[in-house]
């Protein structure tokens, strides 16, 4: 009985033995393949999801910190304050435009018509112009002007004419505004790349700089008033 007990016994403790030799093992075998350099494809593979573990935490830390969550919002608030101002100009915009055009367009009708069809202009000193700014032989300008007393002046055309250019040019100015806006909005608004607080101070001194150049008041000095036409006085031009 003794006997075969201590066989048991011995049994028992080799298989024991066999199991602690094999469990270390298998811990060697772990840290032996930890070692292992990556090499080739799989290295590359993970440098990159190393890389983009990186990146993600790097924009999480950014939109979670406090400071740049709050730069953020104040350059969206400032931008919808912009695209507020821009509205409001374009709409003014359009109808001082619309304004001008139309008292240019009165003040062709009542300029002189040669029997040509062409518009032509007396000046402050007797000679005449046509649109073009092209001086004509007028031999008897008191009859064209006695015909036409209250055509606008050569000087009046031309005021008009650059209050029409100057308003095109700021609408046009403010339609280039208003694409610039639309770019602003999409990269404040861009959750895969948001900006860097850098390029939020850029943004901020840009749309600052807008407001500046945006102004929804008339423009007074462009507006032309052609109701009350002043006639030309022609001086005495006989011999």
């Amino acid at each position: 009985m003794d006997k075969e007990f201590e066989q048991a016994e011995a049994t028992r403790s080799a298989k024991q033995r066999q199991e602690d030799i094999d469990q270390i093992n298998q811990e060697r075998a772990g840290i032996e393949t930890s070692r292992i350099p990556k090499t080739g494809l799989l290295k590359a593979k993970h440098e990159e999801r190393q890389r983009e573990k990186e990146h993600n935490s790097r924009l999480n830390s950014q939109l979670l910190s406090q400071a740049y969550q709050d730069a953020h919002d104040r350059t969206l608030r400032l931008l919808n304050d912009t695209e507020d101002l821009l509205y409001q100009a374009l709409i003014q915009s359009k109808d001082d435009l619309f304004r001008i055009q139309t008292e240019h367009e009165t003040l062709l009708d009542k300029a002189i018509t040669l029997p040509n069809g062409d518009k032509a202009f007396i000046s402050e000193q007797g000679e005449v112009y046509n649109e073009n700014g092209e001086r004509l032989e007028i031999e008897d300008v008191q009859a064209i002007y006695a015909s036409h007393p209250n055509a606008p002046s050569w000087e009046a055309f031309l005021a008009s004419k650059e209050a029409l250019i100057v308003a095109n040019d700021k609408h046009d100015q403010l339609l280039i505004h208003e694409e610039r806006l639309v770019e602003l909005r999409e990269e404040l608004e861009d959750e895969n790349t948001p900006p860097s607080m850098d390029r939020l101070e850029s943004i901020t001194q840009e749309l600052r700089d807008v407001s500046m150049q945006i102004s929804p008041k008339p423009d007074h000095d462009v507006a032309l008033e052609v109701s009350h036409t002043q006639p030309v006085k022609v001086p005495d031009l006989s011999l």
